[in-house]
């Protein structure tokens, strides 16, 4: 399988890549910096210098790509996790063939959504709790599916 970790220098990113690298996956991983692609080729993770931003610099990756796998971060989140989707949407309508299987796209929404919660322990079972504004509209878009067209 062929992946795209964004974010893939990340706290959470970084695991997730050297996973799917562990289980045998071609990974290639965005970061933003030189410094954080010597890290993921050390890793074996096949680095795509580019601010998340700059999708032309990686979507042309999904004409054979499996799956993409959203774990960016930052104050502006909610902009950024938007515009990512929907330029992932038109870059396969532009380089995927027809007849090639779906793309998956995991999109992760980050421990905030449970809130500043400092004395609990969370788990993937655990209710959502008060999220903080700068990410309480991650609920929502997890909650709903928007299908990555052939």
């Amino acid at each position: 399988m062929k992946v795209l970790v964004l974010g893939a220098s990340g706290f959470i990113g970084l695991p997730v890549a050297q996973a799917f690298v562990r289980a045998g996956h071609i990974v290639y991983g965005q970061t933003r910096s030189a410094e954080k692609a010597k890290q993921l080729a050390a890793e074996e993770i096949i680095p795509v210098v580019a601010e998340v931003e700059n999708t032309a610099a990686y979507l042309p990756l999904v004409a054979t790509l499996d799956a993409v796998v959203d774990v960016v971060g930052g104050m502006n989140i909610q902009a950024t996790s938007a515009l990512v989707l929907s330029a992932t949407l038109d870059a396969v309508k532009q380089h995927r063939s027809p007849s090639a299987p779906k793309l998956a796209y995991v999109y992760t929404s980050g421990i905030w959504v449970h809130g500043d919660n400092r004395k609990d322990i969370i788990t993937d079972t655990t209710p959502l709790g008060a999220s903080p504004d700068l990410i309480s509209w991650r609920e929502r878009r997890s909650r709903r599916s928007s299908p990555i067209p052939r």
